[in-house]
């Protein structure tokens, strides 16, 4: 698992591949993050009910060597798991799903 610590900013970076390995082009990508959340726009998934989780949908920027960036402001968030999935603009083409750990204790927390 990886780990960061409340409050980080997290630097997403992303290659699109066709079927055949070879780099596709795409004309536009956006992360997803789902993240811990006790704030009042926070909801219960449905397909992960208990912890209230908030989300955030963040569109990526092209880069000169084909690759597609994203940053992610971790201070939105309570501490525990983070899932996230970075997809084309079609919503096809899926580059990477993942999952991180945030960390904090009760002084992060309320910095």
């Amino acid at each position: 698992m990886i780990y960061f610590y409340r409050g980080a900013t997290v630097d997403f970076s992303e290659f699109f591949y066709d079927a055949n390995g070879l780099p596709a082009s795409v004309d536009s990508a956006t992360l997803t993050i789902i993240f811990p959340s006790s704030t009042p726009s926070a909801n219960l998934l449905s397909h992960d009910p208990g912890r209230l989780k908030g989300k955030a949908t963040i569109n990526a920027t092209p880069e000169s060597d084909g690759s597609w960036d994203v940053t992610w402001d971790s201070s939105i968030s309570d501490d525990g798991t983070v899932f996230w999935s970075i997809k084309s603009s079609d919503g096809k083409t899926l580059v990477q799903d993942g999952a991180f750990v945030l960390r904090a204790n009760l002084a992060n927390m309320e910095a």
